[in-house]
């Protein structure tokens, strides 16, 4: 149920802003520790036109962050 509630979130997210092009709204960041989880967004994401980027060491957040420039963040608290 997780997955199909934040999936139908980022599926409307991206009908929202379907008429941005280039290489506008393609970076998802998926912070998160479990290998499992990892694999289950990142294949969503990816066959809903995302581009999945994983992190999953917490120490250098900050600095992955800046550097990869994500247009969203998908955080394990």
């Amino acid at each position: 149920m997780f997955f199909s509630f934040n999936f139908v979130r980022l599926n409307n997210y991206k009908k929202c802003y379907n008429n941005i092009s280039g290489d506008d709204m393609q970076k998802i960041l998926i912070i998160e520790d479990e290998e499992i989880i990892c694999n289950e967004l990142s294949a969503l994401l990816e066959n809903s036109g995302y581009i999945p980027l994983i992190l999953k060491n917490f120490k250098d957040a900050k600095t992955e962050i800046l550097k990869l420039n994500p247009d969203l963040i998908l955080l394990d608290i």
